[in-house]
């Protein structure tokens, strides 16, 4: 049981670099758009 548990520790360490990498990936330009878009001139 205690095994399995390190195990699992161990591979959520190694995967959590990796979701970070794709939260920023995808998160980061879509917020660079979202304040990009409010910043846009009114038409007219």
């Amino acid at each position: 049981m205690r095994g399995t548990l390190s195990d699992r520790m161990g591979a959520a360490l190694l995967m959590a670099p990796l979701l970070l990498f794709l939260v920023l990936a995808y998160a980061w330009p879509f917020l660079g758009v979202v304040k990009w878009s409010f910043t846009l001139p009114t038409p007219g």
